[in-house]
């Protein structure tokens, strides 16, 4: 026959044991998780851009140069565009000042 004390001492079935407290470890950390909550948000956060970027359309070689053309041509065609108003709006002002007198 067993006796209290015996009872008393035999371990609990592991599913019924108590887990340990989170002392020592910082608050909102798992055991086994390494790093501070701004570590873990910081992952995370990298870890859904890995997920979109992947869902991204990303054009291939002959895409990317054809609009690679077409981003230089248009980037031509405002410099001229722009250094002809320029040339166009001096010549318009320098005559103004002639008429008026104002030239140097």
């Amino acid at each position: 026959m067993a006796t209290d004390k015996a009872v008393a001492t035999a371990k609990p079935p592991r599913e019924a044991r108590v887990r340990p407290s989170n002392a020592g470890r910082p608050a909102g950390t798992a055991p086994g998780v390494s790093g501070s909550p701004v570590v873990r948000r910081v992952r995370k956060y990298l870890g859904e851009v890995m997920i979109e970027l992947k869902k991204a359309h990303w054009p291939g070689k002959p895409e990317l140069i054809a609009q690679t053309q077409v981003v230089l041509g248009l980037l031509v065609a405002i410099g001229v565009s722009v250094a002809v108003c320029d040339t166009l709006l001096g010549l318009v002002f320098k005559g103004l000042l002639r008429l008026i007198g104002a030239e140097r």
